[in-house]
């Protein structure tokens, strides 16, 4: 394959990893220069970058589409496996998921772009590994769900009780695949109909029942460790690498849920869009102009 056809390929590769025993899926588009490992979302999968990828691709001068860009699904999401039923999850998983993969890749330095869970995953990593991440792009999330002073016992209690209710729980099917997009787009985190149709694409299976979610259903249910606000504190003020910040103005970050976490940053740009919380799918070009001009 050319230079110039190894930059411009839309349609990635599709990778399996083996983590702990289980499979983790990824979409992995080669290219030139420093790799950069795309994170998604609670409850989405890999396509959520899809839409961003693919108007990069469009542009032979975007830095976006000249790096070697690995897409994962985190455990229990998309094509990855979840773990066994007997085993309760654990915030941490996330973070074995990408090193993992970084490994088996060979990668010694790269880029983390992350959105809302991603975005938390790679603020944990960038912390822990300096040395080896070089930039970080976060869209519309920086620290992650804490746990007040007062509230551990019983937020350890719910998440028993919840793991056990959840698997109990029957799935939901959904008789047309419209039908389940049109609901996506209705969801917590509601999205245009092209990205729902992207995550529903990558994100469920048919059976003779219908059409239903492959997401693990324990990841609706409360975590049990989570740290408190001082420690996640830590974790942002230990990010040393160059930060590229971009918060939906109707999203999470708008809502002011990030702004202790984003005064910590030492080397941090920061761009806000009119937008909601999945603008990386509903407005690829204004996040992918970001985004390049970070990255030169």
């Amino acid at each position: 394959m050319s230079d110039s056809a190894l930059k411009q390929k839309v349609e990635p590769d599709e990778l399996v990893f083996t983590v702990a025993n289980r499979q983790l899926a990824a979409r992995y588009w080669p290219g030139e220069g420093t790799p950069i490992v795309a994170l998604h979302g609670w409850l989405d999968n890999a396509n959520s970058f899809w839409p961003l990828i693919q108007a990069a691709k469009k542009n032979v001068l975007s830095p976006l589409a000249q790096r070697p860009i690995l897409a994962l699904d985190f455990n229990g999401h998309g094509l990855s496996d979840a773990f066994p039923e007997g085993e309760l999850l654990h915030f941490m998983n996330y973070l074995l998921d990408v090193t993992t993969a970084v490994e088996a890749m060979g990668w010694e330095r790269y880029t983390l772009m992350g959105h809302s869970m991603g975005a938390v995953v790679s603020s944990w990593i960038a912390a822990a590994f300096p040395e080896r991440v070089a930039q970080f792009v976060a869209i519309d999330a920086l620290g992650a769900r804490v746990t007040e002073v007062g509230e551990v016992p019983s937020n350890i209690r719910k998440a028993i009780e919840e793991h056990h209710s959840l698997l109990a729980k029957a799935p939901r099917f959904y008789q047309a695949f419209e039908e389940a997009v049109k609901a996506r787009m209705r969801s917590m985190f509601p999205v245009e109909e092209e990205s729902a149709y992207l995550l529903c694409e990558r994100g469920m299976e048919q059976s003779a029942q219908g059409w239903a979610w492959r997401t693990d259903p324990r990841l609706r249910g409360t975590s049990g460790v989570r740290l408190a606000k001082e420690e996640m504190l830590e974790i942002t003020s230990n990010i040393q690498c160059p930060t590229l910040f971009i918060g939906a103005n109707q999203g999470i970050a708008g809502m002011g849920y990030v702004n202790d976490y984003l005064s910590t940053l030492k080397h941090k740009t920061e761009v806000w869009l009119d937008g909601k919380h999945h603008l990386h799918m509903d407005k690829p070009q204004e996040v992918l102009a970001a985004v390049d001009d970070f990255l030169r």
